[in-house]
């Protein structure tokens, strides 16, 4: 009788407790063809054991010694490589302790009948791909790589490759550091929710020369901390094209999440750019554009961004998708600071006056208000050098004070103080760095006024 993985034997003396030999198995790599990769362990007690595969419903028959099994002497783990052309294989396997007596079968499916997953070439530039798949509610997740011939053993083996969100019915893998001219392999497997892989999918494809499709180059104008404008030119191939430029990752669920963009990059970017909360950010033309771009936190400098562009050709078909990262160049201490802003003021009331701000020289912006004088007053020897400065910028994300981005002269109006009291317009000049102290701010200045009296 077996008992918890124990055999009792009775002698005339005594009875003696015999454990039983335990094999275990799991895959090794994914199934390619009619080929199965299998590593047996049996355990330490074991001097020999056997295996069979058969289609699921053989496990008496496995039991009773009908299967044709093939018998391996020893307890050494192995990796067995078994041929099988039935589409719902299962592996049957027991190991034979010291008496020769079996332990338990071990039975592992070793693929799924008939997996139906799909997959289609979305677009193939000189240096992208796009692969559209199909996933079948069996399957709990897809396990994809795009290489070379070489690549397909590693593959198989789980060495390479990525993997999809699980529990998706759609996905589009997207691949954007390939060469021109150059033969790949899209290589794709199912896992079902039993962690069993489908049969190997292989898509043979070869990426176009250099310069022969639809698309776009680009060249940075202007990159400050406020601004990034990009220039792009569409190649003699292309039609038209859209764009999204965004720091890196911002946006990679929208884009990239199974639940939510799929990867379909080619119909995500292009209805981003038909959206008017997205015009910071997207765009698209049929000629040679210049897009920018503001930062009104002034982080632009140092940073890192996503370009993902989408190109047609002449007849407004969409042929491919590229992807860039941008690394913006970092704050350069060796630009000068903004020279001095001059203010003038005029046309005062009993609300308050205009004021002309003229910045100087190296000026890239400028943030300017009015505050109460007895208030700064009494507060400037107490605050450090660029507290006003940065006072000023917050106040015009607040409401409370403006910004300007460039250097021409701006005119303000204030119209919100009180009669009979004295008052400071202030401008804090910053350089290309933008609010940086010591290297972007230039020195604060500021102009001193007193409302008259009311009528």
């Amino acid at each position: 009788m077996l008992i918890c993985g124990l055999m009792a034997v009775s002698c005339s003396e005594k009875t003696v407790i015999v454990e039983n030999a335990l094999i275990s198995a799991q895959r090794a790599g994914g199934y390619d063809g009619n080929v199965y990769k299998v590593i047996v362990t049996p355990s330490e007690n074991a001097i020999a054991y056997e295996y069979a595969v058969a289609p699921e419903d053989s496990l008496s028959a496995f039991e009773s010694g009908l299967l044709n099994s093939t018998r391996v002497e020893g307890n050494a783990e192995d990796t067995l490589e078994i041929v099988s052309e039935n589409a719902g294989a299962t592996f049957f396997a027991r190991a034979f302790n010291e008496d020769n007596i079996p332990g338990p079968v071990f039975t592992m499916r070793l693929s799924l009948y008939e997996s139906g997953l799909n997959a289609q070439i979305q677009y193939i530039t000189d240096i992208s791909a796009g692969f559209d798949i199909d996933i079948p509610g069996r399957i709990l997740n897809v396990h994809y790589f795009i290489g070379k011939e070489t690549d397909k053993q590693s593959f198989l083996d789980d060495e390479v490759g990525s993997y999809t969100d699980s529990d998706i019915t759609r996905y589009v893998i997207n691949v954007f550091n390939l060469e021109p001219g150059t033969d790949y392999v899209f290589y794709m497997e199912g896992v079902d929710r039993g962690n069993y892989t489908t049969e190997l999918y292989e898509i043979p494809f070869t990426t176009a020369q250099e310069g022969s499709v639809p698309a776009v180059s680009f060249d940075e104008q202007t990159v400050n901390a406020y601004e990034l404008s990009i220039k792009f030119t569409p190649n003699e191939y292309c039609g038209s094209f859209a764009g999204y430029v965004d720091a890196a990752g911002v946006r990679d669920f929208e884009l990239f999440n199974g639940m939510a963009g799929q990867g379909d990059l080619m119909e995500r970017i292009p209805t981003w750019a038909t959206l008017p909360m997205m015009a910071n950010y997207s765009f698209s033309s049929n000629a040679e554009y210049v897009f920018t771009q503001v930062d009104t936190t002034f982080t632009n400098l140092g940073s890192s961004k996503d370009l993902y562009l989408v190109a047609y050709d002449k007849s407004g078909i969409p042929t491919g998708v590229y992807y860039y990262p941008l690394v913006i160049r970092d704050a350069d201490n060796s630009i000068p600071r903004p020279g001095e802003t001059d203010i003038e003021i005029s046309s005062v009331t009993y609300a308050g006056c205009v004021a002309t701000v003229t910045p100087g020289e190296n000026t890239m912006g400028v943030a300017y208000g009015s505050v109460e004088a007895e208030w700064y007053d009494g507060i400037s020897g107490t605050v450090d050098e660029y507290y006003m400065h940065n006072q000023l910028l917050a106040g015009a994300t607040l409401g409370t004070s403006l910004f300007s981005y460039g250097s021409d002269p701006v005119q303000y109006v204030e119209t919100g103080a009180e009669p009979e009291t004295r008052y400071y317009i202030m401008a804090a000049p910053m350089n290309e760095n933008g609010p940086i102290n010591n290297a972007g701010w230039g020195n604060l200045a500021l102009e001193e006024y007193t409302t008259i009296a009311e009528n």
